[in-house]
């Protein structure tokens, strides 16, 4: 490069930066030769010194232009980032807010409330549905495993306990339906689903899940259950009927002569009875038929009108199930004393009482106002509940009364049958009189009896109504519009109260 320029000369001196780095060269080039070369070097190097400094300080200058322009850069693409990812999580808060709201709405709808349980500081957290289906308002206190078992049914409890010891302990699913008893004693039914979490030593840590209330669904099922019932129990009746008319026949036929018969029997006694007199007068007792004549005596005409009185019964029998096959009106405009129709029902069931109680009594008032009605109809109504009462004894020392008395205020004359037996929950309570609903399910109950009694109550202008508490006993009450007035056909919980 020298001889390209006709250099003569070269003096040069390298530039160092503070660090000791060559930053550059300081360089005297001429066409001629230098008359004084060291002078020429010492100049050089002085001024290479601030040279490098200044070459140093521009350079620091520039670097920090550019890194000014970087950080520029990089603040303005941060900026921008930090807006994308604000207006991102915007959006995903604003779809998480719908969300819940959404979330929170389904629950509402569906009655279906979620909990989350920390077994390490044993707080409950529960959604808004969870408190509205336990009957509060959402969030009103902290819930707590001890006060959520406080919400549940007495004769549940140890069933949910056992349900959580079993997910905490053996790491099964919770899947436990109870009871709950809302704040104002409604009773309510749901079933829970929930998992257990475990840390890595396999110590549970939180336990988490869903409440469903299904009332409803169990209620739906249990009517469904019924009708069931009722449709294999309404085929059975519909055969009855198709079969009454010609059992009624083949009854009658034989009933017929034994009536005759028994009535002949009678005369037959009653005639022969001066002879015999006059024998046993002559010669003593003397054997008639293996009983002696003395016990004849006094027995045989109760034993005969005994007879005459069952056959007829089993002809009014006979005929009821002929109505009942035909669907024929009944006859209810007969003048009827209630206390007539009392004593041949206690006579009927008298058997079926000493079978049952020492504790029978009847407390008849006196005068009291007829109705009208059909005697066997009313007597069935009282059989069947004198019937109910006696099977409801746990105990022949328990008592059944049965009271008869006018009730002036509204016109109506007013059986009671109460009994000091195990009584009636109050759900099947709900369900007394309904076709073909019975507890007696296991003892050839059919569910009819109640359901018939109480149609009978109706057909004849009057109610017939319960109360009961389980473990005292129960009051039937069958009211009965006195003769020439007419009592509305009131809903059986409508029905005044009778103590038991």
């Amino acid at each position: 490069m020298l001889q390209d320029l006709r250099a003569e000369s070269y003096v040069g001196v390298t530039l160092w930066s503070h660090t000791g780095k060559p930053i550059g060269l300081i360089a005297v080039i001429g066409r001629s030769p230098l008359a004084n070369r060291a002078l020429a070097e010492m100049t050089l190097k002085m001024v290479a010194g601030r040279a490098a400094g200044e070459l140093e300080r521009l350079g620091v200058e520039e670097a920090l232009r550019a890194s000014e322009q970087r950080l520029k850069k990089s603040h303005e693409e941060l900026e921008h980032r930090i807006q994308e990812r604000t207006q991102t999580l915007q959006r995903t808060v604003k779809a998480l807010c719908q969300s819940q709201q959404q979330l929170a709405e389904a629950q509402r709808i569906a009655h279906l409330g979620n909990w989350d349980w920390n077994l390490v500081t044993g707080e409950v957290e529960w959604s808004d549905e969870m408190y509205r289906v336990f009957g509060f308002a959402p969030q009103a206190f902290k819930m707590s495993f001890e006060l959520f078992l406080e919400r549940i049914h007495p004769d549940d409890r140890e069933q949910v306990a056992e349900g959580v010891k079993r997910a905490l302990q053996r790491q099964e699913k919770y899947d436990v339906t109870y009871r709950i008893l809302l704040p104002e004693g409604e009773v309510r039914a749901l079933k829970t689903l929930g998992e257990v979490t475990f840390d890595e030593k396999g110590k549970p840590v939180r336990m988490f899940g869903t409440a469903l209330d299904v009332t409803e669904q169990l209620r739906a099922q249990e009517e469904a259950s019924i009708r069931q019932q009722q449709l294999i129990q309404a085929d059975k009746l519909a055969s009855l009927g198709v079969v009454a008319a010609g059992v009624a026949h083949e009854i009658n036929n034989p009933n017929h002569s034994i009536m005759s018969n028994v009535t002949a029997l009678s005369e037959v006694w009653e005639s022969a009875r001066p002879i015999l007199d006059r024998f046993y007068a002559d010669f003593g007792d003397f054997v008639l038929g293996g009983f002696e004549y003395s016990e004849c005596h006094d027995k045989l005409p109760g034993m005969f009108s005994n007879a005459l009185a069952n056959s007829r019964r089993i002809e009014v029998i006979v005929n009821e199930l002929r109505d009942f096959a035909r669907s024929s009106p009944r006859e209810l405009t007969a003048t009827i004393d209630v206390n007539a129709v009392v004593n041949s029902a206690v006579i009927l069931v008298s058997s079926l009482v000493k079978k049952h109680t020492d504790r029978f009594s009847t407390e008849l008032a006196a005068e009291l106002p007829p109705v009208s009605g059909n005697f066997q109809r009313i007597e069935q109504v009282i059989i069947n509940l004198v019937q109910n009462a006696c099977q409801a004894l746990p105990s022949r020392d328990r008592a059944v009364t049965l009271v008869t008395h006018h009730d002036t205020s509204t016109d109506s004359v007013v059986i009671t049958v109460s009994d000091e037996g195990v009584g009636i929950s109050e759900h099947n309570l709900r369900h007394i009189g309904t076709p073909f609903f019975t507890t007696k399910r296991h003892s050839e109950g059919t569910g009819l009896g109640l359901w018939i009694s109480m149609s009978i109550a109706r057909e004849h202008g009057g109610t017939l109504s319960f109360t009961s508490t389980e473990g005292e006993g129960t009051c039937a009450v069958l009211s009965l519009p006195a003769r020439g007035q007419h009592a509305p056909q009131e809903d059986m919980d409508s029905a005044k109260e009778c103590k038991v």
